[in-house]
C-alpha cells in the first residue's frame, strides 16, 4: 500500500497519520494509540520543542494527566524506534520543558531521507559533540581494551557512581537476605518541584530503608532500569524486579494539601501486596522520611538511625536537588544549583565534594584535585570518616585517570580502611574496585584479584546489581590484560548480554568489542565474524564517537581476518573522516597500525613503513601492549621488505627499548623482529638463535596469535634453508588452528608443498582456499609439488 500524502519517512520508518500505521521496512509495528499520537504531534511540530503541558493537552484533550503516564507513553514511543532516554536519536527530552523530534524526516512520497534541516541539526549537533563528556558516559570507557588506557577508563567510570549525600548503611541483616527492595521514581503532581522530587525523594526513601537494615537496590541502578522497562506494565515490572534481584518494588506518590506534604508508599510488585505506608510533614523530604519509617516498622525493621547531619531543611533540599539532577544526567543543572546556593550552604563539605566530583566528571581534573585536596585537609576521620573516605577515593580515581597508579593505590587503601566498619557497602565496594584497578596497573595481580572479590561482596550486600555487572566486565578486561582470553570470554559475554537486556548499549558495545578482540587473539576469526554484525548494530545506537570508532576498527580487523577485503576497505575508508574530526591520538595510532598491516599484506612495503612509523609515535602509552608490539614488528618487517636494513635496525633498537616493560610478549615480538632482520641480512646463526629465543618465549606464553607470528616466520625461513624436518616440528605448534586460521593453513600448505607430500598438500590446498576469502593463495603453492 502506498503512503498517504500526510505520511512521514524517517530512515527505515514510515509514519502515516491517516492510516495510523507505523511501519519499518514495510512491516507494521505495534504502538499504543497515545504513543502514536505523541509521535505524530511531535513530528508535526518538529521545528520546535513542545512543552509537556501542550503535548498532554494535544493528545489527551485535558490537563489532568500525570507525568508518570506521559513518561510511559513516550517510553513506548521511543521503544518502537529502538530509541532510549539516553541516546535520544528520535525524541529528545528538553530538560525542564518537554520534548522535541530531532531525527531527520521527510514527507513519505520523497525518496531517501535528506540531511537534517539546519534548525534541527543545530539541536542534534551539540548533543553529539557533548557525548564524550556526558557524565554517566564515562562508563562507556570500561572495556575499550584496544584503544584507551584500560586502567584510566575503569577509573573514569566510577565517578558517576558516588552520589550519596549520606551514609549508605547496610547491616548484617541486609547481608544475610537475598531479597532486595527497589524504590521507583516518585509520582509527583503538577508542581515546580516535580523534576527534583521524582528522583530526589526516591533516593531519600531508598537510603532510609537501607539504614534500617534492608538491602535496597542502588538509585543509579533504578534510574537505568526505569529507562529500560515500562513500569506501568505488570509484566515489564516483573522483569525489572528480576533484573534487579528485587523481591519487593515500592512506588512513592507525592501530593500537597495546603501547606502540608503527604508521601504515600505502596507495593506494586511482591509480597505483601497490600503493603502501604504514608507520611505527612511541612516539607516533602520530611514526609518521605516519615513514610519510609512507617514502612520499615511494618516490615519489622529497626528504626533507622539519623542519616548524617544534613543541616537546615534548605541544605537537605539542595542536596536532594543536586542528587536528582545528577541521577538524571543533568550535570550542568547540578552545578548551577550549587553555584546559586547561599554561601553558607555552598561551603558545606558535602556540597564542596559534590561540586568537585562534577568538575572531575567534566574533565577539569586540576580544579577537582585542588578542591578535593583542600577538603581532605579539612575533613578528618574523627569529624566524618565516610566523607573523608569518599574524598580520598575520588583523589585516587583522578590519579588513575592520569596514569599514576602508584599515587592512587595508597589513597584507595586509606579509603578502604576508613570504610571497613562504616556499614557503607556501596562506597566500600567502589573503593575496592578502584584499588583493584590501581593494582592491575601496578601488575600486582593477586592483590587485584583479592580486591575484585571484596568489591563483589560489598556491592552484593549493597544490592547494586548494575555496578556488579560493571565489576564483572572489568574483571573480564583484567583477564584479557593477563592474556587469559579463554577465561575472559564467557565473563565478558555474560556481562554483554546483561547490558543488552538492560538496553545499556554503550556498555554492551564495549563488552562485545573486547570479546571479538579476544576471539581474534585466539585465532578464531569465524566466531569473531558472528560478532561483527552485533558491533555494527550496537554502534548505530551509541552516540559516543570513541566507542563507535573503536568498534569500527575492530570490525575492520574481523573482516580482514576472514578475507572479506572489499568490505574491510570500504569500512576502513568510511572511518577516516571521523578519526580526523575526533583527533584522538591513540585511536589514530591504532588505525595507522591496522593500515600498515593491510598495506604490507598487499605488498606496499614503503607505504606500510610510513603508516607503521606514524603509529609507533602515537602508541607510546601503556594502552594495549599487543597492539603496540604488533605495530613495532610490522614497522621492522616493512622496512626489511623495502630493503632498507639500516632503517630497520634503527627501528629495531627503538622497538626493543620500548618493549622492555611488556613482559613475555615484549620478548616475543622484539626478539622475533631481531631474528627476521638477521635472516634478511643473511646472518643465519644470529637469526636461528633469535628465532629459537622468540619461539621459547611464545611457547611459554601460549597466546595463539603470538605463537603464530613466531612459528609462521621461523618455519617459513627454515623451509627456505631446506631445514624441512625442523620446520615441520616448529609448524606443528600451530597445526591445531590450521582448520580455522588462514595464515596457519597457508603455512601448512607451504610445508607440505616443500616436502613433496602430494595427498597432504591437496587437502591443505582445499582448506586454504576455503579460508582465503578474497585473499589469493600464492600461485606457486597451487601447483603440484
Amino acid at each position: 500500500m502506498s503512503p498517504t500524502a500526510n505520511a512521514y519517512r524517517c530512515g527505515d520508518f514510515l509514519i502515516d497519520p491517516d492510516t495510523r500505521e507505523l511501519l519499518r521496512g514495510g512491516e507494521r509495528l505495534a504502538l499504543p494509540a497515545k504513543s502514536f499520537d505523541c509521535v505524530v504531534y511531535l513530528l508535526q511540530q518538529r521545528d520546535r520543542a513542545v512543552g509537556r503541558d501542550e503535548l498532554i493537552a494535544a493528545v489527551w484533550g485535558r490537563v489532568d494527566v500525570s507525568d508518570s503516564v506521559l513518561n510511559q507513553t513516550i517510553l513506548h514511543a521511543r521503544r518502537a524506534f529502538e530509541d532510549t532516554g539516553r541516546e535520544q536519536q528520535y525524541i529528545r527530552t528538553v530538560v525542564g520543558y518537554g520534548y522535541r523530534w530531532v531525527a531527520p524526516t521527510v514527507s513519505a512520497p520523497s525518496a531517501p531521507v535528506a540531511a537534517a534541516p539546519p534548525e534541527i541539526a543545530a539541536v542534534v549537533a551539540p548533543v553529539a559533540a557533548a557525548t564524550p563528556v556526558r557524565r554517566r558516559s564515562p562508563r562507556r570507557l570500561l572495556l575499550v581494551v584496544a584503544a584507551l588506557s584500560l586502567v584510566a577508563a575503569i577509573a573514569a567510570a566510577w565517578f558517576a557512581l558516588d552520589r550519596r549525600a549520606h551514609d549508605t548503611r547496610s547491616s548484617d541483616a541486609a547481608a544475610r537476605t537475598n531479597d532486595a527492595v527497589l524504590v521507583l521514581p516518585a509520582l509527583v503532581g503538577d508542581t515546580p518541584d516535580a523534576p527534583w522530587m521524582r528522583l530526589g525523594l526516591m533516593d531519600l526513601i531508598a537510603e532510609r530503608l537501607r539504614s534500617s537494615g534492608r538491602k535496597v537496590v542502588a538509585s543509579d541502578n533504578v534510574v537505568e532500569l526505569a529507562r529500560a522497562f515500562d513500569t506501568a506494565d505488570p509484566a515489564e515490572l516483573a522483569r525489572l524486579a528480576a533484573a534487579a534481584s528485587a523481591a519487593l518494588v515500592l512506588e512513592p506518590q507525592v501530593s500537597r494539601d495546603g501547606e502540608r506534604w503527604q508521601v504515600n508508599l505502596r507495593a506494586v510488585y511482591g509480597q505483601p501486596a497490600s503493603l502501604a505506608a504514608s507520611g505527612v510533614a511541612d516539607d516533602a523530604p520530611a514526609a518521605a522520611t516519615a513514610a519510609a519509617d512507617d514502612l520499615a516498622a511494618q516490615l519489622g525493621l529497626a528504626r533507622p538511625a539519623r542519616l548524617g547531619d544534613a543541616g537546615a531543611p534548605s541544605l537537605r533540599t539542595l542536596l536532594l536537588q543536586v542528587e536528582a539532577a545528577t541521577l538524571n544526567d543533568r550535570l550542568d543543572e547540578a552545578r548551577a544549583l550549587i553555584e546559586r546556593a547561599p554561601p553558607g550552604e555552598r561551603d558545606q563539605p558535602e556540597v564542596v565534594f559534590r561540586l568537585a566530583k562534577i568538575d572531575a566528571q567534566a574533565g577539569h581534573l586540576d580544579a577537582a584535585t585542588a578542591s578535593l585536596t583542600r577538603l581532605r585537609d579539612q575533613v578528618t576521620a574523627e569529624r566524618d570518616a565516610v566523607l573523608r573516605a569518599r574524598v580520598l577515593d575520588a583523589l585516587g580515581v583522578i590519579a588513575l585517570r592520569r596514569n599514576d597508579p602508584a599515587t592512587a593505590e595508597p589513597l584507595h587503601a586509606e579509603s578502604i580502611h576508613l570504610l571497613a566498619d562504616s556499614g557503607n557497602q556501596h562506597q566500600l565496594g567502589k573503593a575496592y574496585a578502584d584499588r583493584a584497578a590501581a593494582r592491575m596497573a601496578l601488575r600486582r595481580d593477586e592483590e587485584a584479584l583479592a580486591d575484585f572479590a571484596s568489591a563483589r561482596l560489598a556491592l552484593s550486600n549493597a544490592g547494586d546489581s548494575l555496578s556488579l555487572t560493571f565489576v564483572d566486565s572489568n574483571f573480564g578486561a583484567f583477564e584479557l590484560l593477563r592474556d587469559r582470553q579463554a577465561e575472559a570470554i564467557p565473563i565478558l559475554e555474560r556481562a554483554a548480554a546483561r547490558f543488552e537486556s538492560l538496553r545499556v548499549h554503550y556498555a554492551a558495545l564495549n563488552a562485545w568489542d573486547a570479546v571479538a578482540q579476544a576471539r581474534l587473539i585466539l585465532l578464531d576469526p569465524a566466531t569473531a565474524a558472528t560478532i561483527e554484525p552485533r558491533l555494527r548494530d550496537l554502534s548505530a545506537r551509541v552516540n559516543d564517537p570513541r566507542s563507535r570508532l573503536t568498534a569500527g576498527l575492530t570490525r575492520v580487523e574481523i573482516l580482514d581476518a576472514n578475507g572479506t577485503l572489499r568490505a574491510a576497505d570500504e569500512l576502513f575508508e568510511s572511518l577516516q573522516d571521523e578519526l580526523v574530526r575526533l583527533g584522538d591520538a591513540i585511536l589514530q595510532g591504532r588505525a595507522e597500525a591496522i593500515e600498515a598491516r593491510r598495506l604490507l599484506a598487499a605488498g606496499n612495503a614503503s607505504r606500510a613503513a610510513v603508516a607503521a612509523g606514524h603509529a609507533f609515535a602515537r602508541l607510546d602509552q601503556p594502552d594495549d601492549s599487543r597492539q603496540r608490539l604488533r605495530n613495532g614488528l610490522t614497522l621492522v618487517r616493512a622496512q626489511i621488505a623495502a630493503r632498507d636494513f639500516d632503517a630497520a635496525a634503527a627501528s629495531l633498537a627503538r622497538f626493543a627499548a620500548q618493549s622492555e616493560n611488556d613482559g613475555a610478549a615484549g620478548t616475543v615480538y622484539a626478539t622475533l623482529a631481531k631474528a627476521e632482520l638477521a635472516a634478511a641480512r643473511g646472518d643465519a646463526d644470529t637469526a636461528r638463535t633469535a628465532f629459537e629465543q622468540a619461539l621459547a618465549a611464545a611457547d611459554q606464553g601460549r597466546v595463539p596469535l603470538d605463537l603464530l607470528q613466531v612459528v609462521d616466520a621461523y618455519a617459513s625461513w627454515l623451509i627456505t634453508t631446506r631445514a624441512t624436518e625442523r620446520a615441520s616440528a616448529v609448524a606443528e605448534r600451530v597445526a591445531p588452528w590450521a582448520a580455522q586460521s588462514y595464515p596457519a593453513s597457508l603455512l601448512q600448505l607451504r610445508l607440505y608443498h616443500s616436502a613433496g607430500s602430494g595427498p597432504a598438500w591437496r587437502t591443505a590446498l582445499i582448506r586454504t582456499r576455503a579460508l582465503a576469502g578474497e585473499r589469493v593463495v600464492p600461485a606457486l603453492l597451487q601447483g603440484s609439488p
